[in-house]
């Protein structure tokens, strides 16, 4: 009976012991854990700080730029004050065109040859005068001479063949009035070194075409498009598509049939009165 209780006790201080051990590791851990959150919430506030006070110096530094870019604003009178703006905060943009055409005249000069006949071959002279309604519209008059030389394809039918070619068509002469159109503006980059500006225009008008066949002057309807190249406010390099379309009577058929003709022409045109407002 003694030894189940002395056994019985040793049961019991053990037991006390794990519960002890139990008790300090536990107290341990907590008061560890504690500390560890205590220090996790430090590093929170303290990045929350830097944070707020990266924020604040950015705010203060844009509002910086801005005032001084609203100043240096203020002192720009002409184009040499640009360099002092700010970079990527205040931006300068300047869209007038470099060429006004608005209540100015136009005179050009070129050389033409056509693209579709296959068998005669025309070059020629071509001259243009125009008045600038508008930067995007205008009128223009348009004379076109033409000299004509028959291609191999036309002397071989008439030497091998013996076709006539004399009642074959083409045109000598052209002259109408066109209203002008020139809606795009742009610049390009030549090589790099130097921009030019350009306006692409689209024109349509009537006119009457002389063509190589006796009394045959039909009217003609023209439809053109082309390109500007201005190199200063007077003085612009110029080329220009024209097509032309007239209805003429053949001496085979004697029927009226539709002929069209295609013109290339590259010349340079001239603007008066000198420019003032640009």
């Amino acid at each position: 009976m003694s030894y189940i209780y002395l056994v019985t006790i040793k049961k019991t201080r053990f037991i006390l012991l794990l519960l002890t051990i139990f008790l300090v590791v536990f107290s341990h851990s907590k008061s560890v854990h504690a500390q560890a959150e205590d220090e996790v919430s430090d590093d929170i506030e303290a990045l929350f700080n830097q944070e707020a006070k990266r924020n604040e110096s950015d705010r203060r530094k844009k509002e910086s730029s801005r005032t001084q870019g609203k100043a240096n604003q203020e002192k720009i009178k002409d184009l040499g004050g640009l360099v002092r703006l700010a970079p990527f905060n205040d931006v300068a943009i300047i869209q007038k065109r470099f060429l006004p055409k608005t209540g100015r005249f136009e005179f050009f000069g070129g050389g033409s040859t056509n693209l579709n006949d296959a068998f005669f071959f025309n070059i020629g002279l071509v001259g243009r005068a125009g008045y600038y309604i508008t930067e995007k519209w205008s009128l223009e008059g348009i004379l076109m001479y033409l000299g004509t030389e028959k291609r191999s394809v036309t002397e071989d039918l008439k030497v091998q063949k013996g076709v006539l070619t004399d009642s074959l068509i083409t045109p000598e002469m052209f002259y109408g009035v066109d209203v002008k159109w020139s809606p795009i503006y742009g610049k390009y980059s030549f090589l790099d070194e130097k921009i030019i500006p350009f306006d692409l225009y689209f024109s349509a008008g009537l006119g009457i075409t002389e063509t190589n066949q006796e009394g045959q002057s039909p009217m003609t309807i023209h439809l053109g498009t082309g390109q500007i190249f201005a190199i200063s406010k007077s003085f612009a390099l110029r080329w220009d598509f024209s097509w032309n379309f007239y209805t003429t009577k053949s001496s085979v058929s004697g029927k009226d049939e539709l002929t069209d003709n295609l013109f290339i022409t590259i010349g340079a045109s001239f603007f008066f009165p000198e420019a003032k407002y640009r």
